[in-house]
């Protein structure tokens, strides 16, 4: 346990998860045979990408080809890096990925003709400190600025009960547990919205160059977000549980890795913290989302592309020379490689892999490679064909969390339908799993067979749904052992003397890495910035 109560499955050494994961299996099998549970592996394809370490030699290239841009890397950033070439009318460039589809982490799936996400799944309603962001949502008509604010379509809303907790055995509205206003918890609720409140006085944003970087916000860098709490007198059991939760969902590391600067940042860029009784709608964040997550958003920006998004091969080399920068790419399905020659280059790709593939030393990007670590990630989608049974007038929300638990809960993919749900209709929840920086982890997590990582996800959600195991017919997992990056206090340290897209001569560095932490609204200002 650690300090919040939390079972981390983090601290397990790889001894213990062997042997507790062989009794998994045993489990996982009995289940699948007795109800006929079915699934795979929906994994990003690391395999290919593991390559890059473990081959000395690659083919001669074969083909050569030129482009005035070359965009490597098809997450949000790379497309709307790709975006913005199309609005300057610029149509002279390739997009080039290892994935078969673009859209990195933000990619989806059907099941039985459901749409569900792959990975992100949510985006905040962007403020003004966005603004190529909100201009892209208004071309998707998904709102508009009218009289001095914005107006969003309620579609695309996320639609009500949004978020419920299962907590002593029972349901309950919103995600911090219940208790008493006269309470000791509700005293801690209270003294953690005022420190929110107090830090707010200086000036948050995102994208994070645009916040004020005042004294507090510098301070609150180099303290880890448990050495705040406990410097702050914020020992709650249930509080550090949840912000532990938020820590987690938006970061992917809990409280002992993510920097104080980006505990607090979670709050006070957006919507503060409210405590229970004291609820209001200043700062009440509105959510966009969608059954299939943010792959609506970054199908939409694919749309353009055509031929021009070159999937399936694996970046070898990147060599900027004094007039043009040439990049090798190994085609998966033909075994070849191509030579690209390109007057200028935008790197959309993780840290770790730019640094592994640019010839040249470059110094600000050694170093991020080095402070930057990457969370692992599991997220898993359960088809049922039939509803769970619920003992509770809390209704099925959007966001459902278990109190306590290691994971982040699932997500309803038909939340958002406009219809009304019928008893016999079947739906694939979407469970995530944040596991932290820590190598091991990363390794166990590829390692598992699917049975195991199955049955572990359907014992994570039985304690709140004991008829999961009857009535989960299908389930398919997505690892990604490099998800997102963990706002640690080296690496936001050394990006804060950054600018916001890092540049050589010919090549220009886009990815949320850059920002230190992995979400939308970072990768798609950066991406924009970058041409």
């Amino acid at each position: 346990m650690n300090k919040s109560g939390e079972k981390l499955f983090t601290n397990l050494n790889r001894r213990h998860f062997l042997i507790a994961s062989s009794g998994l299996v045993l489990n996982a099998c009995d289940t699948s045979k007795k109800n006929n549970l079915n699934g795979s592996f929906l994994d990003v394809n690391y395999k290919a990408g593991h390559q890059l370490r473990h081959t000395q030699q690659w083919p001669a290239p074969t083909q050569f080809k030129k482009s005035a841009h070359l965009i490597l890397g098809a997450g949000i950033a790379g497309l709307s890096a790709c975006r913005a070439l199309d609005q300057q009318q610029k149509d002279d460039y390739y997009l080039i990925d290892l994935e078969s589809t673009p859209g990195g982490n933000s990619r989806s799936t059907q099941i039985h003709g459901i749409n569900c996400p792959l990975g992100a799944h949510y985006l905040p309603v962007p403020s003004n400190e966005a603004p190529e962001l909100l201009e892209f949502l208004a071309q998707l008509k998904l709102g508009q600025y009218q009289h001095g604010k914005w107006l969003w379509d309620e579609r695309h809303l996320c639609h009500s009960p949004q978020e419920r907790l299962f907590y002593q055995n029972e349901w309950h509205y919103g995600l911090l547990p219940p208790t008493p206003l006269d309470s000791p918890l509700q005293q801690q609720y209270l003294k953690f919205a005022k420190l929110i409140q107090a830090a707010m006085q200086e000036h948050w944003a995102i994208p994070s160059y645009q916040a004020s970087w005042g004294e507090l916000q510098i301070s609150l860098i180099g303290l880890t977000m448990r050495q705040y709490l406990q410097q702050n007198g914020i020992f709650a059991t249930e509080l550090v549980w949840y912000l532990n939760y938020c820590c987690l969902d938006e970061y992917g590391a809990g409280l002992d890795h993510v920097s104080a600067w980006a505990g607090v940042h979670y709050f006070a860029a957006r919507h503060g913290f409210t405590a229970p009784g004291q609820e209001n709608t200043k700062h009440q964040d509105a959510v966009l989302t969608w059954p299939q997550g943010n792959a609506y958003l970054s199908r939409a920006m694919a749309d353009t592309l055509k031929d021009r998004f070159k999937g399936r091969e694996l970046i070898l080399k990147i060599n900027e020379l004094k007039n043009e920068v040439e990049v090798d790419t190994f085609n998966i399905e033909t075994q070849e490689v191509t030579r690209w020659t390109c007057k200028n280059c935008i790197v959309a790709l993780p840290v770790h892999i730019a640094q592994k593939i640019i010839k040249q030393t470059i110094g600000f990007l050694s170093q991020a490679a080095q402070f930057t670590q990457h969370s692992a990630w599991l997220v898993a989608n359960l088809y049922l064909p039939t509803p769970l049974f619920e003992k509770t007038n809390v209704q099925l929300s959007w966001d459902n969390v278990i109190y306590g638990s290691n994971n982040l809960g699932y997500v309803s993919a038909n939340h958002q339908s406009l219809n009304l749900p019928s008893k016999q209709q079947g739906n694939v929840l979407t469970f995530y799993q944040a596991l932290g920086p820590d190598k091991n982890t990363k390794q166990i997590l590829l390692e598992q067979n699917w049975q195991s990582c199955a049955q572990q996800v359907l014992s994570h959600l039985t304690l709140a749904h004991p008829d999961l195991t009857q009535k989960c017919t299908e389930l398919f997992i997505t690892r990604y052992g490099h998800a997102m990056a963990v706002p640690n206090s080296q690496n936001l340290a050394f990006l804060k003397t950054l600018p916001k897209v890092p540049k050589t001569k010919r090549i220009a560095f886009a990815h949320s890495d850059w920002a230190g932490y992995s979400i939308f609204e970072e990768a798609f200002v950066r991406g924009f910035w970058s041409v």
